[in-house]
């Protein structure tokens, strides 16, 4: 009878002890860690986007191209991802030329769909879109996205 009580000391001791290393992890991951997964967790959402498909080739009865599609750039941003609102509004302002002003209102206007994307600029040029790609690191949340436009060969 002593043997069976010993065994089942033992297997509680071991169950206990499992059991403790259980809650010291979940502690370390929840409390210590967490916020380092809540990043994490932050960085790994899904973005649902409408992607725009260029629309079809319009040919004359000759078989000349009237109406054909170009890719057009937009620069945008996404307030969720911007580490410092009136910092990225600054440096954005730069690097792009626009008005300062202009865009904290945009980003103002948006303060309530912090998801949604912002049009900064329209078919930017190769030069503002390198400045931004180059930047990249220094601009969280600013992204460029190429959509087809309509172009009228004449």
């Amino acid at each position: 009878m002593q043997e069976g009580s010993v065994k089942r000391r033992y297997l509680f001791g071991i169950v206990v002890f499992l059991f403790g290393i259980l809650c010291i992890r979940l502690f370390q991951l929840q409390v210590i860690r967490g916020a380092y997964y809540f990043g994490l967790s932050e960085k790994n959402r899904i973005r649902v986007v409408s992607v725009p498909a260029p629309r079809g080739l319009i040919y004359d009865r000759n078989g000349q191209i009237l109406v054909d599609n170009r890719p057009s750039y937009t620069i945008a941003i996404i307030p969720f991802q911007l580490r410092n609102l009136e910092k990225t509004a600054e440096d954005i302002s730069l690097a792009l030329d626009l008005d300062k002003q202009k865009v904290r209102e945009k980003l103002e206007a948006y303060r309530k769909r912090p998801y949604e994307q912002i049009r900064l600029k329209r078919d930017a040029g190769i030069k503002a879109v390198a400045v931004v790609e180059e930047n990249r690191y220094e601009l969280p949340g600013v992204i460029c996205q190429v959509e087809p436009r309509r172009h009228y060969p004449q």
